[in-house]
């Protein structure tokens, strides 16, 4: 079955919602996914780095328990990387945080 030109729906851009919407919406996603979002586009990784992200999850009682860690996996790269240890029983796994802030060798951080 063809459709014509005009009875096809035009497409929405994620972008186009209010942001009210777009932070209601992030709020009920698992920071576990986070990561995975954060590479879709710049303007969805500028929401989940704000602070108003974190103020929404909380207004709506989304907010999550998690463990950060902090590792150097690579030898041969001084940095290392933050990672959310995945709450799912028996799926432990490390899931890498992009956007998290830079450790520096030899310093210590608490989240």
């Amino acid at each position: 079955m063809n459709q014509s030109p005009d009875s096809i729906a035009p497409r929405t851009s994620f972008s186009s919602l209010p942001d009210d919407i777009i932070l209601n919406c992030l709020a009920r996603v698992s920071r576990i996914h986070y990561p995975t979002l954060y590479l879709v586009s710049k303007g969805l990784r500028s929401f989940l780095e704000s602070p108003e992200l974190d103020a929404t999850r909380s207004r709506i009682g989304k907010t999550e328990n998690f463990q950060y860690v902090c590792l150097n996996l690579n030898v041969s790269n001084p940095n290392p990387q933050w990672f959310i240890l995945s709450p799912i029983p028996k799926q432990e796994k490390l899931v890498p945080i992009p956007s998290f802030p830079r450790q520096y060798p030899q310093s210590s951080a608490v989240v």
